[in-house]
């Protein structure tokens, strides 16, 4: 017998890997996409956004600039932000799927 939960959410849903910001009724959340690879992933309060330079109020994208998204990627580290192989990584474990792996239970 499949030991595994059952998840309602759509399947094949493509990401969007050019936010920097998503809104919800909980608050808001940022993504960095750092060079090396993968996305960062941190939930926002408002000292976050000041410190970060994004509106907090807003949906924002990320910088096309390499560098820019890279130095956006330090910003989120120093302030505990969890990285991730993808975005949907991150939506498993929400939603109970699967848990944390070791790095990914690790603050930068």
């Amino acid at each position: 017998m499949d030991d595994s939960p059952e998840v309602s959410c759509p399947v094949g849903r493509s990401l969007n890997t050019q936010k920097r910001t998503e809104f919800g009724k909980n608050g808001g959340t940022a993504f960095g996409y750092p060079s090396s690879g993968g996305v960062l992933i941190k939930d926002l309060d408002v000292v976050d956004a000041l410190y970060l330079r994004i509106d907090r109020l807003a949906a924002s994208k990320r910088s096309s600039n390499v560098l820019e998204e890279d130095e956006f990627c330090e910003r989120m580290r120093r302030i505990g932000a969890t990285w991730w192989g993808d975005e949907q990584e991150y939506i498993d474990v929400l939603l109970g799927v699967r848990e944390r792996t070791e790095v990914e239970a690790r603050v930068l």
